[in-house]
């Protein structure tokens, strides 16, 4: 009897153990640090650039920005932001998890 009760108690351990769900490192990383960035985007003298096109590198997220060339977009560290209005040199910007504030581009 003794024996037969060991074996319900690891026969149900192990069936408990294995109904838990499993998550990668990397999916559980993306859904925590996902975050909203906002930016102003301005030419070298200072001035807004209206309608400029910011893309996710590699998705189809993407957003323009207003006429004060302010934009907002949700992203994850690491990802890359192509941006690029015409009459402008385009970057790429490596999102490091940190607040953009005012980005600059150079004009062509």
């Amino acid at each position: 009897m003794k024996k037969f009760l060991i074996l319900i108690c690891l026969l149900t351990g192990f069936s408990a153990a294995t109904s838990v769900s499993i998550y990668t490192a990397d999916a559980a990383v993306r859904i925590t640090q996902k975050q909203r960035v906002c930016f102003t985007l301005l030419d070298e003298r200072g001035e807004p650039i209206p309608f400029a096109n910011v893309q996710v590198k590699g998705t189809n997220r993407g957003v323009t920005t207003d006429w004060d060339g302010s934009a907002c977009i949700d992203v994850y560290p690491g990802e890359t932001l192509v941006i690029s209005a015409i009459g402008y040199e385009s970057i790429e910007v490596v999102y490091s998890g940190q607040p953009l504030g005012k980005v600059t581009l150079r004009e062509e």
